[in-house]
């Protein structure tokens, strides 16, 4: 997945929500975001990065797919495009330089599961995909929602209980995936 990703160029971004649910409607605050469903990231070639939350049994993880084209809605489901939200911008035509991952065990018997991806771009900053929900001013860890971290140090500093690693996760460079 990771070879697929790096190098491309992000063009905008979608928040997949409830639909009529809206977004931000309170699910924000500096450098932390909070979506219900998943995050798509658009490259300037129309493929998508798509980050969700999925649970099958006791397993809980985050699902990362790469589609060729965005996600369709539903009637259940809608994409807001996120691209003009102040954390975005930065990384808006961006080139993805590397990528990193954390993984925990959700439950006694459950396979290793990914639960965090950071994406890291050339020239800027960072942004992390994480299972969480934001409670109290930070992060809480939810099996079926998400968080989008902006700032670096909290990122570093969310940790959960089955994780050994913070979402910050553990890098993943271009040469290493040949």
């Amino acid at each position: 997945m990771a070879a697929l990703v790096i190098g491309s160029r992000l063009q905008s971004i979608h928040y997949v929500m409830p639909r009529g649910s809206g977004w931000p409607d309170g699910r924000e605050r500096d450098g932390l975001h909070e979506v219900d469903m998943g995050v798509e990231l658009i490259t300037v070639d129309g493929a998508a990065l798509s980050l969700s939350w999925a649970m099958e049994g006791l397993n809980e993880g985050l699902a990362i797919d790469f589609f060729p084209f965005p996600g369709v809605e539903d009637d259940r489901t809608e994409a807001i495009d996120v691209s003009g939200v102040e954390e975005w911008q930065p990384l808006l035509g961006g080139t993805i330089a590397s990528m990193a991952f954390s993984s925990h065990f959700p439950n006694e018997g459950c396979p290793e599961t990914l639960w965090s991806v950071r994406l890291s771009f050339a020239g800027a900053s960072s942004v992390v995909v994480a299972l969480g929900e934001v409670m109290g001013g930070g992060i809480s860890y939810q099996p079926d929602e998400l968080v989008v971290i902006f700032d670096e140090a909290l990122s570093k500093s969310y940790r959960i209980p089955a994780g050994r690693f913070s979402s910050w996760g553990v890098s993943v460079e271009p040469d290493e995936l040949y």
